[in-house]
C-alpha cells in the first residue's frame, strides 16, 4: 500500500532533491511540521501496518503459507528476494521496501 506521504516516486525524489527546490522544500518541510509531526504519525501508522500483519498474517500462518499468500497477492514476487524484505520489514527495518 502506498500512502500519501510515500513519496519514493522517482520523479517525487528528483525534484525534492533538486537544489533547485531545495529552500521550497525546507520552507514547506517548516510550515507542515507546524501542523503536525508527520515523522510521528508516520511512525505509529507503521507500527500499525506491523501489528496488523503479524496479527492477521504472520502470527496465523507459516512461513510456506505466507509466502504463497504473497505470491497470490503480488505479481512477481520473488520468494527469496522480496521474502528478504518482508523478513527485515517485519523487525521493524522501515526501509526494507524503499528503492536502492
Amino acid at each position: 500500500m502506498v500512502h500519501m506521504h510515500d513519496f519514493s516516486c522517482d520523479l517525487c525524489r528528483s525534484l525534492a532533491g533538486a537544489p533547485l527546490y531545495a529552500g521550497i522544500v525546507a520552507q514547506l518541510d517548516s510550515m507542515l511540521r507546524t501542523v503536525v509531526d508527520y515523522p510521528a504519525v508516520d511512525a505509529e501508522a507503521r507500527n500499525n501496518d506491523l501489528q496488523l500483519y503479524r496479527r492477521f498474517f504472520a502470527d496465523k500462518m507459516t512461513e510456506s503459507q505466507l509466502k504463497k499468500e504473497f505470491a497470490r497477492a503480488y505479481k512477481g514476487f520473488d520468494e527469496v528476494a522480496d521474502w528478504a524484505k518482508i523478513q527485515e520489514w517485519a523487525k521493524g527495518n522501515w526501509t526494507a521496501f524503499l528503492p536502492g
